[in-house]
């Protein structure tokens, strides 16, 4: 996977853990012994899962063989773009 590929799978990790939590607190409230473990047994599976993720993605290779920045563009002269001669420009 690219680099951009595993930012798109953290970032959904995180969102998956962020709703198995609210999942996970909600059986809190109400008690629910089942689904307080179920709950619980995704979130740990969640959070290895995003562990390993981050740690692919801190040891993809960047690309360097754009080390340097592109040389800066010459500017137009935009006055003489714009600019007007008239008939006694010429003289």
């Amino acid at each position: 996977m690219n680099s951009s590929q595993l930012l798109y799978k953290i970032s959904t990790l995180e969102h998956s853990i962020s709703r198995k939590e609210l999942e996970y607190n909600s059986s809190l409230r109400a008690n629910d012994q089942p689904n307080i473990a179920l709950h619980k047994a995704a979130l740990l599976q969640l959070k290895e899962e995003l562990a390993a993720t981050r740690k692919q993605f801190d040891t993809v290779q960047t690309d360097n063989s754009k080390a340097t920045p592109p040389p800066p563009k010459k500017s137009r002269k935009w006055p003489s773009f714009f600019g007007f001669r008239t008939a006694t420009d010429n003289e």
